[in-house]
């Protein structure tokens, strides 16, 4: 996804005066950007947690 921006990005550079981008609007796109990755940061996160979970019990069962 990101790489879809990448490439939104420079149609609007090459469309633009100058090949420049405003601020504002590179603004937006980075919000979004930054937006999915923390979504894919907290998933990592969250499977991680399910991981060691798992482990956890299998653990506990070796021991009981």
């Amino acid at each position: 996804m990101t790489a879809r921006y990448l490439f939104a990005i420079r149609q609007l550079a090459d469309a633009s005066a100058g090949g420049v981008v405003d601020f504002k609007t590179m603004r937006a796109f980075l919000q979004d950007v930054v937006a999915v990755r923390r979504g894919d940061h907290h998933a990592a996160r969250l499977q991680l947690a399910a991981e060691l979970a798992e482990a956890n019990r299998q653990k506990i069962r070796v021991e009981s």
